[in-house]
């Protein structure tokens, strides 16, 4: 076999067996070989990154979709047993954020501030195994307004109540049947959508 060095026993030296180059040459990378290398790595790392964000985007949204069905779920219960949507007794703020894992407010900013309640938390609590637990992530909407998880809005303009909730990424699907795309926040960095509650 046709290798780079060949083995050459130098009897003069005792009979001890050592590798001597088949020319003068000194073998090694090339400064093209290196650069290829790197840039090899440098384009596995992006693919990487980039699998990594998208797995923990998905996660998040799967998390803050499923505590909007939960939550829907509790209020359709809620609506079928009292008649209607929890009102200023049961939900006093306009807007009341969902979830557990906040630090409050969920929402701030001109348009209103929004915070959880214990109130609502208790009477929905009737209707669920358990407050979900979210994991918030904060994006701008304009210039003055924070906007970050889920939010029930007990009495809208059009005298709708509604769940908005966020998602991270931009042009997200809503994914619950019904809700439609609200806005684009921070640069496309987040959805905000709207699922208005049936029957109202």
């Amino acid at each position: 076999m046709t290798t780079r060095f060949q083995l050459v026993v130098d009897k003069l030296a005792g009979g001890g067996g050592k590798l001597i180059p088949m020319n003068n040459r000194a073998y090694g990378f090339t400064i093209v070989e290196l650069l290829i290398v790197i840039v090899v790595i440098a384009i596995l790392a992006t693919l990487g990154f980039l699998s990594y964000t998208n797995i923990q985007q998905r996660a998040h949204n799967t998390q803050i979709i499923s505590a909007v069905n939960a939550y829907q779920k509790a209020l359709q219960l809620y609506a079928s047993e009292k008649g209607t949507y929890p009102v200023s007794s049961d939900a006093p703020a306009y807007g009341i954020c969902l979830g557990d894992g906040y630090a409050d407010p969920c929402w701030s900013g001109i348009s209103g501030t929004y915070s959880t309640n214990a109130t609502l938390d208790t009477v929905l609590g009737a209707y669920m195994s358990g407050k979900p637990t979210i994991t918030p992530k904060y994006y701008a909407e304009g210039s003055q307004d924070t906007r970050s998880g889920i939010v029930y809005f007990r009495n809208e303009p059009t005298g709708n109540r509604s769940i908005s909730y966020i998602l991270e990424g931009g042009s997200q699907p809503c994914s619950i049947s019904g809700a439609t795309i609200q806005a684009s926040l921070a640069g496309g960095a987040a959805t905000r959508c709207r699922l208005i509650l049936p029957g109202t």
